[in-house]
């Protein structure tokens, strides 16, 4: 039977007290189910020296140094090395301490003089893997704002330039945002609304009349004269309305909602406009 490998865990320990740190060295050497290296610094200068040179999975971190004190130790580290896992390690009148560093970085504080060997072990291992997912899930949170910023400016390079042409504006023909500010903002929250139910629909399977909806909304887009282009500007304008206020699931979902929307306004308004145009013709032959 093959012996089984322990998993190496590198651990540089900032302590200045030795007594301190020959006790956390021997702790973590009882600790049966990993194989620890550690390495110790004295001060935050040269531990910040020690991560530039060599990899570590994890910081001990004592925030009473000879060259930083309290939260401020903390801070600098973490701000240095934020893909680190740290832990910190405090005196016994240090608990509300500790608890404030883990609202400021640290994965996780341990009172040195009520600390075992089985403590200590597992808390630098949970505190590594807790740091590895909080780092994936930061990761996918950017990733998807990447896409959805992505989005938004396809849409946008789709509107384009709403402003009118200098020969649309001499005939009077100006967008509905530069006519009609009130209907422009109100025609932005009905867009909003459809869009709500299209990505209820998507999400809960929730049926809604919604291709009656639309093709009524296309009907007041097409009275007020919308083109294509003032169109995509206003779904482009109630999703940004909804970047505050969404979760990243449900504005990824608006997003693509968004795109299905639009195609099925833009063929709304062409009926529309060719209906408009048949009866102009009846009215003039």
């Amino acid at each position: 039977m093959a012996k089984e490998v322990k998993r190496n865990i590198k651990i540089l320990l900032v302590e200045d007290e030795e007594a301190d740190a020959r006790l956390i060295r021997e702790k973590l050497e009882s600790y049966g189910p990993v194989d620890f290296s550690l390495t110790v610094e004295q001060d935050l200068n040269s531990a910040i020296e020690r991560i530039k040179a060599e990899d570590c999975d994890l910081v001990l971190l004592d925030l009473q140094l000879p060259d930083t004190w309290g939260l401020d130790t903390l801070d600098k580290l973490h701000s240095r090395f934020p893909e680190l896992a740290i832990v910190v390690l405090t005196g016994m009148n240090d608990e509300e301490l500790g608890f404030h560093a883990v609202q400021n970085g640290a994965q996780d504080y341990l009172v040195k003089d009520n600390t075992d060997e089985l403590l200590l072990g597992r808390s630098v291992m949970y505190a590594i893997e807790r740091h590895k997912l909080l780092q994936q899930i930061d990761k996918n949170r950017r990733r998807d704002n990447e896409d959805r910023d992505r989005s938004f400016r396809s849409l946008e390079n789709m509107a384009g330039n709403p402003r009118s042409s200098v020969t649309a504006s001499s005939f009077g023909l100006n967008t509905i945002r530069e006519s009609d500010p009130v209907t422009y903002e109100y025609l932005i929250k009905q867009y909003s609304e459809l869009l709500d139910l299209a990505v209820e629909r998507r999400q809960y399977r929730v049926e809604h009349d919604l291709t009656d909806r639309l093709r009524a909304f296309a009907g007041k887009l097409g009275f007020h004269g919308a083109s294509p282009r003032e169109i995509v500007e206003i779904g482009t304008r109630a999703l940004r309305h909804k970047w505050g206020s969404s979760s990243p699931a449900t504005i990824n979902a608006s997003v693509d909602e968004s795109k299905v929307v639009l195609l099925e306004l833009m063929g709304h308004l062409a009926s529309y406009y060719r209906g408009f145009a048949t009866g102009l013709n009846r009215w003039f032959e």
